[in-house]
């Protein structure tokens, strides 16, 4: 299981699910600058969302859609 310090946001934690920045960014076939962005934004833009969904379903990774939304903000 993993462990996430409280002000992880909700990118970090799914990039953290592939094993790190250049991991997704391999799966997807993406620069792994791009994903860097995602990490340092706190988000994963809405264009990209399935992809990354599609290919942690195809890893057998635990990546649901409710991953996308950062519990805190949205005041859960």
């Amino acid at each position: 299981m993993l462990s996430y310090k409280r002000d992880m946001g909700y990118s970090e934690k799914i990039i953290a699910k592939f094993a790190g920045t250049r991991r997704l960014a391999s799966a997807l076939g993406i620069p792994p600058s791009t994903v860097q962005s995602w990490k340092d934004t706190g988000r994963i833009p809405a264009r990209h969302q399935q992809n990354v969904l599609s290919k942690a379903r195809e890893l057998g990774l635990d990546v649901t859609p409710n991953d996308f939304f950062d519990a805190e903000a949205c005041g859960a």
